[in-house]
């Protein structure tokens, strides 16, 4: 049994399991490969047949265009507050009032950032490091998850 709820399911038939580490090193075959489970002749097959598309996909989810939506999405927020809400259609409606202060609050710092492995070096003292490998050991022990990351220098 694992300390880690939901790992020992990583090989089952419905789950598909990456890790971004790997995503990085083929991001065209793991986005073939997702698109194989989530169906191989209804994407699969068609990203294989249509370059264009293929192409369109991997525009579509780098870090630039994720960066970019982001942005987009925080002057979405702006600029739907200030309409005034019997002007918005039902849905949006619905959708401000589910969210409420949170289009309103300032955002800090970046939801999409560099996108590069490894940069969590970064972010964290050696004192947070240290904390963080206790914690990773205390909560995946009797587990091989870890090996996941192997050759990827995390704590």
């Amino acid at each position: 049994t694992t300390s880690c709820p939901g790992y020992e399911h990583c090989n089952d038939s419905n789950v598909f399991f990456v890790t971004y580490e790997d995503i990085k090193k083929d991001t065209r075959g793991w986005v073939l490969k997702i698109a194989d489970f989530l169906g191989k002749e209804e994407y699969g097959d068609k990203l294989r047949q249509h370059p264009d598309v293929f192409e369109k996909v991997l525009d579509a989810i780098s870090i630039e265009s994720m960066k970019k939506i982001n942005v987009d999405l925080k002057s979405l927020g702006q600029n739907l507050t200030s309409v005034p809400p019997e002007l918005l259609p039902p849905g949006l409606k619905s959708m401000m009032e589910s969210i409420g202060s949170m289009l309103t609050k300032p955002v800090q710092g970046e939801f999409v950032r560099k996108g590069i492995v490894g940069d969590w070096r970064n972010h964290f003292s050696p004192e947070q490091v240290e904390r963080l490998k206790k914690r990773i050991a205390l909560k995946t022990a009797g587990s091989d998850v870890m090996d996941l990351w192997k050759d990827t220098d995390l704590p």
